[in-house]
């Protein structure tokens, strides 16, 4: 994912065209559908002023397959966050959220609090990717 941070650096730079960057915005915050209003309100925060006069649906529509509209909004398809990975150079997998709940339902049998840090500090590195 990106945060918010690489999120200005990256919009701000004129090497995107406006799809690529309208792909970045869905690419923050977790990766998550977001409305048209929020992908607006996303660059206009880090700096992209000039997305509030830009016809979101019309750009992301024709992404050919990078992006589609759900119900809850527009989000990445797998091969849109490959080619946002690709463009930012980032890893912006999502993060394995299920594995990493599951391991942790498994510390309260761990009794050694040496062990519990160290079983604790795997499971951060693996919801960060940190291998």
């Amino acid at each position: 994912m990106l945060d918010k941070n690489q999120l200005k650096d990256l919009l701000n730079k004129s090497d995107f065209n406006n799809l690529d960057k309208l792909l970045l915005i869905l690419a923050s915050d977790g990766a998550t559908s977001k409305s048209v209003s929020s992908i607006r309100e996303i660059g206009k925060s880090t700096g992209l002023r000039a997305v509030a006069k830009w016809n979101v649906s019309s750009y992301l529509g024709r992404s050919k397959g990078l992006a589609i509209s759900t119900d809850d909004g527009w989000e990445l398809t797998s091969d849109g966050m490959q080619y946002v990975a690709s463009i930012a150079e980032v890893n912006i997998q999502a993060k394995p959220i299920n594995e990493a709940e599951s391991l942790r339902k498994h510390l309260s049998t761990l009794t050694d609090p040496d062990t519990r840090a160290f079983v604790e500090e795997g499971i951060a590195c693996f919801e960060n990717q940190l291998y």
